[in-house]
């Protein structure tokens, strides 16, 4: 009797800790922002979803999308994914691809400390394999994190080098994101994640109008390893194609 109730206490501490992994962000999973902390090495997570989206010109378009990530080094992660899209020919012209594959890598360059956030660098290599595709894209990007008691204020800026720009495209945008993520019900609960965030990107197109747009998330466990997520998106600054809303549902899980 008392060895099953030493089991079951010990299974109770270390449920808080297994719960922590709510708090990795992956990026566009369900919003823009993600942390600065790479996932574990040896840790591996798999993620599905499907996004519907409409346009302000009234163009929509949706799609599943699926993505890898491991841990394959202390502080470094590499993932891929991958989403389809309908319309591609349409939102290849605002640089957005369907069925192209996206391999990153995630670096951690400072863990956070009492005094300083903890800060990475992320590399993308965006792999024209997909329809309507026109050259490979590179990605650069610095992520800062910095941790409270219920809550973790995220920032990141970076640059898109366009490998192959169309006639009047940019070949170096930048965009940047600032967002919060909190536990809604306190420290002690860390099944449900909300979050928000601002996401700042500048015209593929020369000349083009700088977009601003608000983001909307929620993760939540619905099993030991196993995560639901939702999100919802809608650019309030911009051009006339530009994100009137989109949704996104899916499932994470990790191994």
């Amino acid at each position: 009797m008392r060895f099953r109730a030493a089991v079951l206490i010990s299974l109770l501490a270390a449920a808080p800790i297994a719960a922590q992994e709510i708090s990795n962000l992956e990026s566009a999973r369900p919003v823009t922002m993600e942390d600065a902390v790479p996932i574990e090495v040896g840790a591996y997570s798999a993620s599905a979803d499907y996004a519907y989206a409409r346009r302000v010109d009234r163009v929509d378009y949706a799609g599943p999308a699926f993505s890898v990530v491991g841990g394959v080094l202390p502080g470094v992660e590499l993932g891929a994914e991958s989403r389809l899209l309908t319309n591609p020919r349409l939102n290849a012209r605002r640089g957005i691809g369907s069925g192209d594959l996206d391999v990153h890598v995630l670096g951690a360059l400072h863990r956070e400390s009492a005094s300083a956030p903890a800060l990475a660098v992320r590399v993308d290599a965006i792999l024209a394999t997909g329809f309507a595709s026109h050259g490979t894209n590179l990605v650069g990007e610095l992520i800062a994190t910095r941790s409270f008691e219920t809550f973790r204020l995220h920032g990141s800026a970076g640059l898109l080098y366009v490998g192959s720009p169309r006639i009047g495209q940019r070949d170096g945008p930048f965009f940047a994101t600032a967002g919060v993520d909190v536990r809604p019900f306190g420290a002690w609960r860390t099944d449900t994640l909300a979050m928000a965030d601002v996401v700042v990107r500048q015209s593929v197109n020369s000349g083009g109008k700088l977009s601003v747009g608000l983001e909307l998330g929620l993760k939540q466990r619905v099993g030991f390893r196993t995560f639901f997520y939702a999100g919802m998106a809608s650019e309030v600054v911009g051009e006339s194609d530009r994100l009137r809303y989109r949704g996104v549902l899916g499932l994470t899980h990790t191994f």
